[in-house]
């Protein structure tokens, strides 16, 4: 049983007194009362707006979900990508801790095996992370930006792009 659920066309009859009650007293005080009706159906349907923007968040998932329940809620096509993901860590060895088959290779002489060694420079994105959306919700990238700027982590910069 929820607190700010009230039936106020039940309260009405139940609170008048037993002489008092017939129709004409029951409709005068519902006319009376219209006002304070209009407010707090618009009460119940903040409070129904607020949790639902509260239950979202910046975790990408939600950040996710938020986006698609407003902007594309049948095909869920929105999503996120990290821009640091992509990027593979490669461990540089000490002169004396480097074993036998360790071996940094100059990338001219490096073999094909496909690793590469990044520098500080290419870890530096300009975004930390990126909205993909599809072409065809072109209309919607207000919104996005509403939700993004309302839902993103201080600091934190984004790009959005289509696909």
């Amino acid at each position: 049983m929820s607190f700010y659920k009230i039936n106020i066309d039940l309260l009405i009859k139940r609170m008048l007194p037993t002489q008092k009650r017939d129709q004409w007293h029951i409709d005068w005080l519902l006319s009376a009362i219209k006002g304070i009706k209009f407010v707090y159906n618009n009460f119940l349907n903040y409070r129904t707006d607020t949790l639902r923007i509260l239950s979202y968040n910046s975790q990408k998932l939600l950040f996710e979900k938020s986006l698609n329940d407003s902007c594309d809620p049948v095909s869920k096509r929105i999503f996120i990508d990290n821009a640091a993901d992509d990027l593979e860590e490669t461990y540089c060895y000490q002169l004396n801790e480097m074993q036998e088959d360790a071996y940094c290779y100059q990338l001219a002489e490096e073999p094909f095996s496909g690793r590469y060694t990044y520098k500080i420079i290419e870890y530096v994105f300009p975004f930390d992370f990126t909205i993909y959306i599809p072409l065809i919700l072109f209309n919607f990238t207000d919104k996005i930006k509403a939700i993004a700027n309302f839902y993103k982590l201080a600091g934190k910069r984004y790009a959005i792009k289509y696909f």
